[in-house]
């Protein structure tokens, strides 16, 4: 069994909400999104333990009117 690394990557992160970039880009831009560091070269990348902090808090960033219309984004999308 393979151990999970400390770090997650931004795609990681991406992957594992099923959002894509550009909504990761407005709820950081917001303050809304969870705090990454950026690492050389530009690499960004988030402690696991401080994004499972971030879930298990509701992902309490995240204002209620982002919450909702992304959810219906989400809603929308599967209908189609």
């Amino acid at each position: 069994m393979r151990k999970q690394s400390e770090w997650m990557s931004f795609k990681e992160v991406l992957d594992d909400l099923g959002v894509p970039r550009s909504t990761m880009d407005d709820w950081r831009h917001r303050g809304d999104g969870p705090v990454f560091t950026k690492f050389p070269g530009g690499h960004l990348r988030i402690q696991r333990v401080d994004y499972e902090m971030w879930l298990a808090n509701g992902c309490s960033h995240l204002k209620f009117a982002t919450l909702q219309t992304w959810c219906s984004e989400q809603k929308m999308l599967m209908t189609q």
